[in-house]
């Protein structure tokens, strides 16, 4: 499972030192993080995460980049505004459909846990 882990790492990493000189550090974290959120609050699996977290980025660059057309503003924070739709929008969904949050149970070991493993 560790190797999975660590391509998806390497690629998170890869995309964020592509991704800074050409868009910036603010809408770069937005174009990465809404995008895997979203997916992750629809999504059961991680396969499903893998797939639905391009084609949320994909279309938030496209609402992003109508939007900006349509009112004359900036493509970027236009793309990083449809983004942050698409996330409060899966949340919603998320919400609805009965999925809190606290169903995602993340083991935490203590530090005397630690110790005595």
């Amino acid at each position: 499972e560790w190797p999975i882990e660590l391509l998806v790492l390497a690629l998170a990493a890869a995309t964020v030192v592509s991704a800074l000189p050409a868009v910036g550090a603010i809408l770069a974290i937005a174009l990465i993080a809404a995008p895997a959120t979203a997916a992750r609050l629809i999504v059961p699996t991680f396969r499903g995460i893998l797939f639905a977290a391009p084609v949320i980025g994909a279309a938030s660059g496209v609402v992003g980049v109508l939007a900006s057309r349509a009112f004359a503003v900036a493509a970027g924070p236009a793309i990083a505004i449809a983004a942050t739709g698409f996330f409060l929008l899966a949340l919603g969904i998320s919400k609805l459909r009965g999925l809190p949050w606290s169903r995602v149970s993340i083991p935490v070991e203590t530090a005397e846990e630690a110790r005595i493993a």
